[in-house]
C-alpha cells in the first residue's frame, strides 16, 4: 500500500499541487481509499505529499485503523474538515488537490472555511493507477469470478417456471454468500420476459413463465475486489426468433474477445462486434457500450466505450458484453470478465456462454 502512495505523492509535483485529499464518506464511497491506504472503514480521508501519509477518521474507527494502516499518521477526532484544514496549514501545504468525484459541494465548502488553503480539483490521478492490476488484485478479482460460475449454476438448477425474479435474485446473493463473497458486486440484476430488454432492470415479484426470456447480471466481491457476468436464459425450450439473437450476440461477443490484446483500440473491438450484430439485422437493438474496466469499483478505467480512445494495456480487467434489446419482446446480454496479458488474454469467467434451458 505504501508504494501506492509513494507513486501518487510522485506525481504530485506535475499535477501543480502540495498533497492530495482523498475522501472517504458514508453513502460517498470511495475505493481509492482502501487502494492506497488498505483501509475498510466507512468514513475516511487521505493525505498524500512526500514524506507525509495522513489518515483522519473519528473514534469508531481508531483500532481498525491503527490495524490496517501501520505506516499511516493517524488522526482520529470529529470535524474532518477542520482536522484537514489545520493539518495542512501546520504542513505548509498551501494548494492541495481534491478529487471531484469524492467531494460533496458541502464539504469542500467547510474545507475552504477551515483555513487559507487553496483546493484544487484533481482528477483520474489515482484512477489510473488502479487500472493495471497487481497479482494479488487479479487473484481476488479470479476468485470472485469463480464464486458466481458456481452460484449461478446452482441457482439455475433450482430456478423454474414460477419464481418470481425477485427470489431467484435473492438465491443467487446467498449462494454467492455461502461460496464466500462479502457481498454481491452490485444489485443483483433478474428481469424476465419483456423486462429482460431493460438492461439495468431491478427484480420485481413478476414471475416466470414459460417461454420467458431471462437476463441475469451479478457479480461477487472479494477483498473488495468484484467481479461481473450476464447470462441468457430461457424457460422451456427457447423460440427460433430466441436462438437466433442469442447466436448473433454470441458472435459479438466471441468476436470482440478474441481481439483483446494489448494495444487493441476500443472502437475497433465494439466495431467488430458490431458488425455481427449487424449482419443479422439488430445492431440497432444494442444500446450501451462494449465494456468497462472491473476492479475496487464495478465500473472504472479502461472504458471500452465507442469514441472513448481507449488502448487495451497488460494487466486490465475488463468486460466483454454485447447485447440485443427490443422493447416489448426482451434482451438478451452475454458478458465475461477478461484479463489482458502480455500477450494476449485470459478469461476469468467459466459459466456456459450457451442459452440455458431452465425447467
Amino acid at each position: 500500500m505504501r508504494d501506492r502512495a509513494d507513486a501518487v505523492a510522485d506525481a504530485l509535483d506535475e499535477a501543480g499541487v502540495d498533497a492530495l485529499l482523498c475522501l472517504h464518506g458514508e453513502g460517498l464511497p470511495r475505493p481509492n481509499v482502501r487502494y492506497l491506504s488498505g483501509f475498510t472503514g466507512s468514513s475516511a480521508a487521505l493525505l498524500i505529499a512526500p514524506g507525509h501519509r495522513v489518515l483522519f477518521t473519528d473514534g469508531r474507527y481508531e483500532e481498525q485503523a491503527a490495524a490496517q494502516c501501520p505506516d499511516w499518521e493517524l488522526q482520529i477526532g470529529r470535524g474532518l474538515a477542520g482536522m484537514v484544514g489545520e493539518c495542512c496549514a501546520s504542513r505548509g501545504f498551501s494548494r492541495v488537490g481534491y478529487e471531484p468525484e469524492g467531494l460533496t459541494a458541502g464539504m469542500l465548502d467547510a474545507l475552504r472555511d477551515a483555513g487559507s488553503v487553496h483546493f484544487v480539483p484533481v482528477d483520474e490521478l489515482v484512477e489510473e493507477r488502479r487500472r493495471c492490476k497487481g497479482p494479488d488484485e487479479i487473484g481476488s478479482i479470479e476468485a470472485a469470478a469463480r464464486i458466481v460460475d458456481a452460484a449461478l449454476e446452482a441457482t439455475a438448477a433450482l430456478a423454474r417456471a414460477g419464481a418470481t425474479e425477485r427470489h431467484v435474485a435473492l438465491e443467487l446473493d446467498l449462494q454467492m454468500r455461502r461460496r464466500g463473497a462479502e457481498e454481491p458486486a452490485f444489485p443483483t440484476i433478474v428481469a424476465a420476459g419483456p423486462r429482460s430488454a431493460l438492461p439495468h432492470a431491478m427484480p420485481t415479484d413478476r414471475r416466470l413463465v414459460a417461454g420467458d426470456l431471462v437476463c441475469i447480471d451479478c457479480g461477487a466481491t472479494v477483498d473488495g475486489y468484484r467481479s461481473d457476468l450476464t447470462r441468457a436464459w430461457v424457460i422451456g425450450e427457447p423460440d427460433d426468433e430466441q436462438r437466433r439473437v442469442h447466436g448473433a450476440v454470441l458472435s459479438a461477443h466471441d468476436r470482440a474477445l478474441a481481439l483483446v490484446r494489448p494495444g487493441a483500440g476500443s472502437d475497433d473491438l465494439e466495431s467488430a462486434a458490431r458488425q455481427e450484430l449487424a449482419a443479422a439485422g439488430i445492431e440497432d437493438w444494442w444500446r450501451h457500450s462494449l465494456g468497462h474496466g472491473v476492479g475496487l469499483a464495478i465500473h472504472e478505467a479502461p472504458s471500452l466505450r465507442a469514441g472513448a480512445g481507449t488502448e487495451l494495456s497488460a494487466g486490465d480487467v475488463v468486460t466483454i458484453e454485447p447485447g440485443a434489446y427490443r422493447s416489448g419482446w426482451g434482451g438478451i446480454r452475454i458478458e465475461d470478465l477478461v484479463l489482458v496479458t502480455e500477450t494476449g488474454a485470459r478469461l476469468l469467467s467459466a459459466a456456459p456462454t450457451a442459452l440455458r434451458v431452465i425447467g
